[in-house]
């Protein structure tokens, strides 16, 4: 994901920290634009973003559910095709906005589709914030 952050003009220190220390135990993959402006209350929290990476959810998507507070809706990049209707639901409802390359949401749940993102539109919405 650096990499291709770094192709698209995304760079490190000045639009994203990677495994930033938010606190003990909340350590996200990527947070959005950084540390300095998540600590700072006057920083809108509208204009954060964590995107955690996992390659097969199961139910470890649960564990970026509390790396970072004051973000309530957290991106969660998979290459996982079997997530279940059930799963996904659990994940809508928890606030996590799947990231999912097109390619793989035919394997998705028909309910899901509409609902997910691809790593394109997250960027869009990184670029923007």
């Amino acid at each position: 994901m650096r990499e291709i952050f770094r192709e698209e003009g995304i760079v490190e220190g000045r639009d994203y920290e990677y495994q930033t220390r938010i606190s003990v135990g909340r350590q996200p993959d990527f947070l959005f634009p950084g540390l300095m402006a998540y600590r700072d209350e006057s920083f809108p929290a509208s204009n954060l973003r964590i995107l955690a990476v996992k390659t097969r959810l199961k139910e470890r998507w649960r564990q970026i559910l509390d790396e970072a507070p004051r973000i309530e809706r957290k991106h969660l990049l998979t290459l996982d095709d079997a997530v279940t209707a059930p799963q996904f639901a659990a994940m809508r409802e928890a606030t996590i906005q799947l990231v999912v390359p097109k390619g793989l949401w035919k394997d998705y749940p028909t309910e899901a589709r509409p609902h997910l993102q691809t790593l394109e539109d997250f960027l869009g919405e990184v670029r923007e914030s």
